[in-house]
């Protein structure tokens, strides 16, 4: 009898048989559950003021919360109410929170940025730009520069094995 490593026991006649995999997270050996890959790790998660937790009455319902739960993870916070991708002086941008001490012993780190920016481009206040650009005073540029960013750090000693999810912005009202 062989431990399988989502826990469950089988008997196989060849050690080859240990050498399993998953499917739609089920054990294609013994059938069983398939162990959670981020159980017990750490999120860092960025953002503006969703990640922050504007307008949630009970701690147990924002987002970040919500996310962190739901993978068994422990989080760090990193929003803040206002802020915006681009880098123009008109709203403050959060990429001064992608540094790898905020980061300091985070397995996963999310990126939900742009709900202002593309807000505040629905009135013409901000450009969403070419997608290529490197301006950034649009949208698409400073996307790009938070992208670049997180490239420089998935270089660093520290973070070389940090997930990094960018997402892109809610639907919202």
């Amino acid at each position: 009898t062989y431990t399988c490593a989502c826990g469950d026991s089988y008997v196989a006649d060849y050690v080859d048989a240990l050498d399993h995999t998953y499917e739609n997270g089920t054990c294609t050996i013994c059938g069983g559950e398939a162990p959670n890959p981020y159980a017990g790790k750490t999120i860092a998660c960025i953002g503006d003021s969703i990640t922050y937790g504007v307008g949630v009455t009970r701690d147990e319902t924002d987002y970040v919360t919500l996310l962190a739960e739901s993978l068994e993870m422990d989080y760090i916070r990193l929003g803040a109410s206002g802020t915006t991708l681009y880098t123009d002086g008109r709203r403050a941008c959060n990429i001064g929170k992608l540094t790898e001490g905020n980061l300091a012993g985070a397995d996963v780190v999310t990126v939900l940025m742009g709900i202002n920016d593309f807000c505040a481009a629905g009135t013409g206040y901000y450009e969403l730009g070419e997608i290529d650009s490197t301006d950034t005073s649009t949208i698409y540029g400073a996307a790009h520069m938070w992208c670049q960013r997180i490239a420089e750090l998935c270089q660093t000693d520290s973070l070389k094995d940090t997930e990094f999810w960018f997402m892109t912005p809610l639907i919202t009202s």
